[in-house]
Order: C-alpha cells, then structure tokens, then sequence
C-alpha cells in the first residue's frame, strides 16, 4: 500500500485557487445539482478553507483528506501545488477520473474503523483537510481525532469544519417542535450494522458538536487549537430571492460568520512539535 501511494512527479506548475475552480467547475458542467447547488452553498467556506491552507502550509507540502467524498477539495488542494492523498468508503465512478487528472492517491477506508489506516505511517503528512466529515462518524469519533493527530508530523495542521447546532434557526426548529439535524429520517430508517460491520454511511449526521465540545475533543487528542470560529453559507442559484437577500444583509453586516447564523464550525489545529 504504502508503494502504491507513493508521489509522482507532479508535471504540471501550482495554479492560483481561482483558476483551479474554474477547471474544477468545468469538469462538473453537467452536474446540475452539484454547479447549482452544492457549489454556491459551500465555497465560502471550501475557498477559506484552502487559503488557510496556503498560509498555514505553503505547498509544496503532503496533505491528507479522509473523508473526501466525490473528491473536488482534494482535486482543488493539487491543483494549488500539494502531493495530496484522500480517502473514503464511497468510491464514485467520476471521482477516479477527477483524481487522475490531478495525480490525487487515494485508497478505500471505512472510518468507523478503530484503524482505518494501517498503511500510513506516523507523521506522513503536513496538513489534513476534514471537511464536514466528523459529524457522520458514529463509531468512535475522538478514535479518529487521534489516528489524524498520528498521521500528521510534528508542526502539522488540521483544518476540521462540522455542522454548528448552536444557531437561531435551529433554536426556531427546537421551538417549532421539528427535527434539527440533517438526515434525521434516514438515522431512523438505515441500519448501522450489517454483518458484524459497522456501515460507513455519508448520508446521516449522528452527532453535530458545538465548539467548546470540539475544542475539548481535539485537547484530549493532542492538538493545540489555534483557532475556533464559524464558516458561513452561499446561496444555491435557484433559492428564493427572500432568502438570498437575507444571506447578503447577514454577510454584509458580518454577521455569517458569527455563531448564531453561521453553519459549520471551523477550527484550526496544530499537532505540537513536542
């Protein structure tokens, strides 16, 4: 394994993130509800998330994704210069393309493994990227927490984003009597085991942290957190005009970023040197 995923020589120079998007786009252009939709809603905080990564740890440099999902944040984190390799139990058909075009490694991993990743070796890499991920764990998340502080060297970086609970919507939703957690009806209806193995499924969130939570989690598995603060939310092409209005007042007032309007944690993290 550990042959397998060793680097290439990269045969192509680091582009800027604004040119990477763009060819990250293009490649999408017939995936309506990813260009629509998923794409607007998220790049604040996909494109705040890489330049963090830049001014943490410039490439050239290792990064980690677990978790990666359909694979573009890994896609746009080598097209800016870095030796990237991602992971996760779903493997889409589209992703092998997109990765191959970037000269992204990935491997197969189900992270409610209690070690998911034996072929990695301790400290391989300077940043891991844990995008809206750790909300979906169910079987031992602080478990994860430490294999990434393992895989990490000494100095490295986590940048880790979650879902916040802790907004005024979800206080409506609690009000209101509704459910306020994503995939609410799937947690009730999909089983967890099967044969004996825990499922790694990306469609149920068990469990949304608020940040003093996360922050302690990270202590106990050793990382210095150097930043806990909130990543905010775009707007899909085709939602109500009200509510994009609403998006653009609360951006520009600065209040997106702020816990009760904004929609995922966003944490940085540092493994420390000793």
């Amino acid at each position: 394994m550990i042959q397998e995923l060793a680097y290439q020589v990269r045969e192509r120079p680091a582009e800027s993130l604004e040119a990477a998007i763009r060819e990250m786009l293009g490649f999408y252009s017939n995936n309506a509800w990813f260009i629509r939709d998923y794409w607007p809603e998220n790049e604040p905080r996909v494109s705040r998330l890489l330049r963090d990564l830049q001014r943490l740890a410039p490439a050239p440099g290792s990064v980690f994704e677990p978790g990666c999902g359909n694979g573009f944040i890994s896609f746009l984190a080598s097209r800016l210069g870095y030796e990237v390799t991602a992971t996760d139990g779903w493997e889409p058909p589209e992703r092998a393309e997109l990765f191959r075009r970037a000269n992204v490694h990935s491997f197969k991993s189900n992270l409610n493994h209690l070690d998911p990743w034996p072929d990695l070796a301790d400290g391989s890499f300077n940043a891991v990227l844990f995008g809206e991920v750790f909300e979906h764990l169910l079987n031992h998340p602080l478990g994860i927490l430490r294999e990434i502080h393992r895989v990490l060297r000494p100095g490295g970086t986590l940048l880790l984003t979650t879902p916040n609970p802790s907004t005024l919507q979800n206080a409506l939703r609690v009000l209101l009597d509704r459910h306020s957690m994503w995939g609410t009806q799937d947690f009730a209806s999909a089983p967890k085991i099967r044969d004996g193995e825990i499922i790694d499924n990306g469609d149920i969130h068990y469990r949304e942290y608020r940040g003093d939570e996360l922050r302690e989690f990270l202590t106990l598995a050793g990382f210095e957190v150097n930043f806990r603060g909130y990543a905010g939310i775009g707007s899909p092409s085709n939602a109500p005009m009200h509510k994009r209005m609403a998006k653009r007042l609360l951006g520009a007032a600065g209040l997106m970023q702020s816990r009760l309007f904004a929609m995922s944690n966003y944490i940085l993290a540092t493994k420390p040197s000793k």
